[in-house]
């Protein structure tokens, strides 16, 4: 396999729930472009969706009106991962840790996405700058036991 140094592609979506498949696609891209391999590529799927969604869901924007950007980065073994919005300003990151010791119908309901996105990534940064939520997420990729450096 051929070492990627550095590659970044973004993509804007519109606040429709069929996008998700579009911006899914674009995942896909990308992770083909930039060498990721399955398992980081489906964790990277988990993620997007998982942010997006909720973007869609819960961030007060009008029908069919530019929702968010995401851009991908891969740095070495690095994948950053900026999502922007214009909905309300809210940091995911303040939402309370899920008690997944508990049972499900025992378990209040909400909170698991952004407990996968945390455990799923090596950091987290949320900020309400310009009008705009923006989370940045890394990830560190996994190097494949053939690969050379």
């Amino acid at each position: 396999p051929q070492s990627q140094q550095s590659s970044s592609r973004s993509i804007i979506i519109v606040n429709s729930l069929p996008e998700l498949q579009r911006l899914l696609s674009f995942t896909s891209e990308f992770g083909s472009h930039a060498g990721i391999c399955r398992e980081d590529l489906m964790d990277l799927d988990v993620i997007i969706e998982e942010v997006v969604t909720n973007i869609l869901k819960y961030g007060k924007l009008a029908p069919d009106a530019e929702a968010c950007s995401v851009e991908l980065t891969r740095k070495e073994n690095l994948l950053e991962i900026s999502i922007s919005d214009h909905g309300i300003p809210f940091d995911p990151l303040l939402m309370p840790e899920v008690d997944t010791t508990q049972g499900i119908e025992d378990r209040p309901i909400g909170g698991l996405g952004i407990h996968f996105v945390k455990n799923l990534t090596t950091s987290q940064h949320y900020e309400y700058k310009d009008g705009k939520n923006w989370l940045i997420l890394t990830k560190e990729l996994t190097i494949p036991n053939d690969f050379e450096v």
